[in-house]
């Protein structure tokens, strides 16, 4: 049986993922990458739905897997290939411009020279016993060449600032709602794509070095009454304070614990405003360019002055200034993939 076997490959995510000023910077882009890719994935899963086995998608293995790469690879029926490739290649730009037009929140954002970078071959051979190493290796060669031979859009960049985090692209304006510490900050475009996309699902630097002091103080009060009872009044104070405040704050919540009633706060909301020493006039005003009432921050620093007490009462460490991510890679993925039994024969093995 003759099909086309499609290689997809979104590039420069490594560069895209490392260009990034903070730990925002990189959620962002990693989010970005995985919504493209699974985009591309789903829409070549929708155009394939009626084709006949052996095709379909061969990774990910399905359009909603919890875990994608940067590459996309199927089996079409003859001749079919390129037109579903083209289609992928239409739906993931038209996604990544609707992705800036809300960062900006215009329908005429600026430009990404360069972004999205998706490239993609196709091949014709045959299916034989549901193997198809020999297509396999061909497409391998063809996007080698394929990578070789880029295609650049002509681009003409006035004289202007360029970006600090992105070498070679202009900085742009900040978008509208970015808090004030970010105006100075010269980030390209997509820079504030990735900034926008990781804000929106990725906590703060201090709410993560927090975690692990909230996390203890739930497991104490959920095995101690007392710690309990005490820490009620701590944080509804904490609450209190930070509601006047009028600031924004994480929206992610700690899962590695139950949380008793009433501590709903320490497990999400609070998670940045736990140390007396987030509540400073001057901190403040400069992060959020507001001019805070000192009663409101004079109250805030007492409640979080008052949940170290109870920490330390209950024998908790109390947060760390300091906290490590744990990056793991792989070089020559493509490599590896190739080796993969699923990928030489179509059938997965144990």
């Amino acid at each position: 049986m003759q099909v086309d076997l499609v290689l997809l490959s979104l590039g420069g995510v490594q560069r895209f993922i490392g260009e990034s000023c903070s730990t925002t910077d990189v959620a962002g882009a990693s989010e970005i990458i995985q919504r493209l890719v699974r985009l591309a994935a789903r829409t070549a899963h929708n155009r394939l739905d009626c084709a006949a086995a052996p095709c379909g998608l061969i990774f990910p293995a399905a359009p909603d897997a919890p875990s994608v790469t940067n590459k996309i690879a199927f089996l079409a029926s003859e001749g079919t290939g390129p037109e579903i490739a083209r289609a992928v290649a239409v739906e993931v730009g038209r996604d990544w411009r609707a992705l800036l037009e809300q960062t900006f929140d215009t329908k005429d954002p600026p430009g990404t020279p360069g972004l999205p970078d998706l490239a993609w071959v196709s091949v014709t051979g045959p299916v034989v016993d549901g193997a198809y190493g020999d297509l396999w290796e061909a497409a391998q060669r063809e996007m080698v060449g394929r990578r070789r031979a880029r295609v650049f859009e002509p681009v003409e960049i006035p004289q202007q600032k360029l970006s600090g985090q992105s070498p070679g692209l202009p900085a742009v304006t900040a978008p509208r709602g970015s808090l004030p510490h970010e105006q100075d900050e010269a980030l390209s475009a997509a820079g504030w794509a990735k900034r926008r996309a990781g804000s929106q699902r990725f906590p703060s630097t201090v709410s993560i070095a927090s975690s692990a002091f909230r996390s203890r103080l739930l497991e104490r009060a959920g095995a101690d009454s007392v710690v309990g009872a005490e820490l009620l009044g701590t944080v509804r104070e904490l609450t209190r304070a930070l509601d006047r405040l009028h600031v924004h704050t994480d929206r992610s919540t700690l899962r590695s614990v139950p949380t008793p009633t009433g501590l709903e706060p320490l497990a999400g909301r609070l998670g940045a405003w736990v140390t007396p020493e987030r509540w400073d006039v001057a901190r403040l005003a400069r992060e959020y360019g507001i001019t805070p009432d000192e009663q409101v921050v004079n109250a805030g620093r007492k409640a979080a002055s008052a949940l170290a007490a109870v920490a330390r009462k209950a024998g908790v460490p109390a947060p760390s200034a300091y906290f490590a991510i744990v990056v793991q890679d792989l070089d020559q993925l493509g490599r590896a993939l190739g080796r993969s039994a699923r990928d030489r024969d179509g059938r997965e093995r144990p």
